[in-house]
């Protein structure tokens, strides 16, 4: 093979999920299995997702204008754009 000739890779198929007895299994489908009962699954489910997010503070309102103030002349070019009126996103 030359310097100049491409490389040729080996193609595998694409991924498959796990079959169990000729069904696909799910993530989905193996919790309701694990934890059969839809009261703790969703106790689970609000403690991973409150565990996986933060509270933001909200924004002053210095930063709100200034925000408003740079990003206007970009908002009128994309109403121009689109052909839609977005004027409210930064009043």
């Amino acid at each position: 093979m030359g310097v100049l000739e491409p490389m040729k890779k080996k193609r595998y198929g694409k991924m498959k999920k796990p079959r169990k007895n000729g069904k696909k299994v799910t993530l989905r489908k193996s919790v309701k299995i694990l934890i059969p009962f839809k009261g703790i699954r969703k106790k689970i489910r609000k403690k991973i997702q409150k565990e996986n997010t933060s509270q933001v503070s909200k924004m002053n309102n210095n930063d709100r204008k200034m925000l408003k103030k740079f990003y206007k002349e970009d908002v009128n070019k994309l109403s121009e754009l689109i052909g839609r009126n977005l004027n409210y996103w930064v009043q």
